[in-house]
């Protein structure tokens, strides 16, 4: 793989995706790594905001939650594919598989 790297060795790439639209700021594998109690709490702070957003509007709102799912599960495939130091890897890798497990269960309280 071609492009710029890290002093790792690991490719670079923003940690967090983006949202397309601009209405969500997206939890951050980053975040977990300054607050080790509490990993998930940037997670909650994105569900918050996005129930808080679209209130009764379970469609837009499974919509959203489905788009997030898609882009961490790619996340996920980077973090595998793309990072060289191998407990950085499974880190970053069992953030994302908390983040699709938090998701999913906030999503069936919420929606269902």
């Amino acid at each position: 793989m071609n492009g710029k790297r890290d002093k790792h060795g690991n490719l670079c790439r923003k940690i967090k995706p983006s949202d397309p639209k601009g209405k969500f700021i997206y939890p951050s594998a980053e975040y977990a790594d300054s607050h080790p109690h509490d990993p998930y709490g940037d997670v909650r702070r994105y569900l918050k905001d996005v129930k808080d957003h679209f209130g009764d509007d379970l469609e837009g709102m499974k919509k959203e939650l489905w788009y997030m799912r898609g882009e961490y599960a790619r996340q996920y495939q980077w973090f595998d594919k793309s990072i060289i130091k191998q407990d950085l890897k499974e880190r970053r890798r069992a953030w994302c598989r908390g983040l699709i497990t938090e998701v999913i269960r906030f999503e069936n309280i919420a929606c269902y």
